[in-house]
């Protein structure tokens, strides 16, 4: 297969699914993922932060690098970076004291993401990469009996829970999951270029170790992270060591996307898919568990 046949819906589920087959498929999550539960997205987050620091608002246009230093300007002000964890911890879970089961069943989108890490013949995701700091997924998957092992500090152990969710820019969990937040978080410019400029950083090396061994789908990300300063060299680093030999992965893109962007996707060896609707994106999602159970039965026979 072509990769470049990847931006096609059919030809991307066939190859998610053998993928999710093999064991090879990892999960890589954005904010867009938390949205069914109401929770911010970047910007949205951000800009809540600035409001509580007496600070301006910033535009639905302003770039990646500009959002962290608009994220920097609120730690200047708050000085601590324990008070940003309990800030944000306040923003994303504001109105959310008592998690309603109600809103497990009504987030669609996460129960597509869920079906590909139900344990099965067809194969499992065990491994996800989120760049959100709350606890909505853990919760969630927690509902419905899943082993859930949240990693964000590093060394870890690994065991053998059903699903493996590491936070590489911090975790900052609802009251009603036992586990403390993580000591820092990967919010403004200055925290990314701190962690750029460690060779060692184990975070870095951990999530490069993750993408390297396998395939991912991306789900929920902006186009503008690959503008950020934390994951874009991973991603470009990665993406030109798998070059010719297979995809770092499949993006799902809610925008429409211009030639250039499109170009700056396959400059870092990932495809995007673009689905603009929402209950779209969760068909497209069902259908690659449903094309590897199809495979696997074919193969029985």
């Amino acid at each position: 297969m072509a990769f470049q046949e990847l931006k096609e819906k059919d030809f991307a589920i066939k190859f998610l699914a053998k993928q999710l087959i093999k064991g090879n498929l990892t999960l890589f999550l954005g904010a867009g993922t938390s949205k069914g539960f109401g929770l911010p997205n970047w910007l949205e987050l951000v800009n809540a932060l600035r409001v509580r620091s007496g600070l301006d608002q910033l535009d639905e246009a302003t770039s990646a690098e500009d959002l962290q230093r608009g994220a920097d300007d609120v730690l200047d002000e708050l000085k601590d970076n324990q008070k940003l964890i309990n800030q944000i911890g306040d923003i994303l879970y504001e109105d959310k004291e008592d998690l309603d089961v109600k809103l497990a069943y009504e987030n669609h989108l996460l129960i597509a993401i869920s079906s590909l890490m139900i344990g099965s013949k067809r194969g499992h995701v065990s491994n996800v990469i989120t760049l959100n700091y709350d606890s909505m997924l853990e919760w969630y998957l927690q509902l419905y009996g899943f082993m859930v092992n949240s990693i964000y500090e590093i060394p870890s152990l690994e065991g053998s829970e059903d699903v493996r969710i590491y936070h590489p820019h911090g975790y900052i969990p609802h009251s009603s999951i036992s586990s403390k937040s993580s000591d820092f978080v990967i919010l403004g410019l200055h925290d990314a270029n701190k962690r750029l400029g460690n060779p060692s950083d184990p975070w870095f090396e951990k999530t490069r170790a993750l993408l390297e061994s396998s395939t991912c789908l991306f789900i929920g990300l902006s186009g503008q992270t690959l503008s950020d300063r934390v994951i874009a060299p991973l991603l470009a680093s990665t993406g030109e060591k798998l070059k010719d030999k297979r995809p770092l992965g499949i993006w799902i893109s809610k925008e429409e996307l211009s030639g250039s962007k499109i170009k700056e996707f396959e400059r870092n060896n990932i495809y995007p898919v673009v689905i603009q609707d929402v209950y779209d994106i969760t068909e497209f999602i069902l259908k690659i568990s449903q094309e590897a159970m199809k495979m696997t039965l074919e193969t029985v026979k």
